[in-house]
């Protein structure tokens, strides 16, 4: 997939395109069935399947509210999709400043060739949102662009949108917005020196921030799943396996003094090689990501290092529990 930054370097191709509108910020079920649609009448009608969706990380409050999906991970979902172009602007002027007849005529129907819009139920578009989908049908009628509107995407009874699991994930509830999404909610972090608390105990961690932009998930302990290229790549097909793991996102309030800001720390609990096991630490460049499967139980204190040890074990037993692995856990002494 291309993706363009600058929408304006783009050429449109002469045979047209499907153009798919909307934030996508979560590229959810929703999203997805919004996206596999325009790609499905790109495909039919042979032309080039187009999205347009400005940069997360630059509309208002977005990293006040803490992103579903960063950029740089939409941009992958929309290749996934079978999206062709991603025109990708930062939200900002001139274009937002662009009204809703301007932006329809200007750049969908005279310098996109867009013969093919696809949109939610709920969009707007235009300065101070002053176009929406009954203004889009009117206006693309006339045009001779044919529109379609996506109606809203219901799972178990409740309507997919990106606020409902960001609420969802600040519960705790994982599972669910894992439903809502599609897939497991991740974070992509870099590892940095921990305590070396974990290794003492008999269950080592890998240490990481928690990455700036993303939604925070309740403080707790979790199953979970984690990769990076120095824990397991093919040396023939380069593919990448995630790894299953226990891990605690929060403060570590049995240790003196608990941290001041939350980290999450992850176990892994299947056998990983010989050489990353004795490994102390991770260069901090290296991407580790972190898929959150289910929520095991709230963070809580213990009044000693043994009670701490005995616990972990059962967190882990219930995470392969959870994640559906086989084997027995050393003894945890719980």
């Amino acid at each position: 997939m291309r993706e363009y930054r600058d929408i304006y370097e783009w050429t449109a191709p002469r045979t047209g395109c499907t153009i798919a509108l909307g934030r996508f910020d979560g590229v959810h079920l929703g999203h997805r069935s919004l996206l596999d649609r325009a790609v499905k009448l790109a495909r039919t009608h042979q032309l080039t399947p187009v999205c347009f969706s400005f940069q997360e990380s630059t509309y208002p409050r977005s990293n006040g509210l803490g992103q579903l999906t960063t950029d740089d991970e939409k941009v992958e979902l929309l290749e996934q999709i079978g999206m062709e172009v991603l025109l990708h602007p930062r939200f900002e002027s001139p274009l937002v400043d662009m009204s809703a007849h301007d932006f329809l005529h200007s750049m969908l129907f005279e310098r996109w060739l867009a013969a093919i819009v696809v949109a939610g139920y709920d969009f707007h578009f235009g300065k101070n949102r002053q176009g929406d989908i009954d203004y889009l049908l009117s206006a693309g009628k006339d045009l001779g662009i044919k529109i379609e509107i996506i109606s809203p995407f219901v799972a178990d009874g409740e309507i997919v949108k990106a606020t409902r699991i960001r609420e969802l994930l600040r519960d705790g509830v994982v599972d669910r917005a894992n439903a809502l999404l599609g897939r497991p909610y991740s974070v992509r972090v870099h590892p940095v020196r921990g305590r070396g608390l974990g290794r003492e105990i008999g269950f080592p961690t890998i240490n990481f921030p928690w990455p700036d932009l993303k939604v925070k998930v309740l403080p707790g302990i979790y199953a979970v799943r984690t990769g990076s290229e120095a824990l397991d790549v093919d040396a023939i097909s380069g593919s990448r396996s995630l790894k299953d793991g226990v891990a605690n996102f929060g403060f570590q309030p049995t240790i003196d003094p608990p941290n001041r800001e939350p980290v999450l720390e992850v176990h892994i609990l299947d056998e990983v090689p010989p050489r990353i096991a004795e490994l102390s630490e991770f260069p901090p460049d290296m991407v580790f990501t972190v898929e959150f499967i289910d929520f095991i139980r709230p963070e809580q204190r213990f009044d000693s290092i043994d009670e701490l040890r005995a616990q972990i074990g059962r967190d882990c037993d219930k995470a392969r529990q959870l994640l559906g692995t086989r084997g027995s856990l050393r003894d945890s002494g719980g």
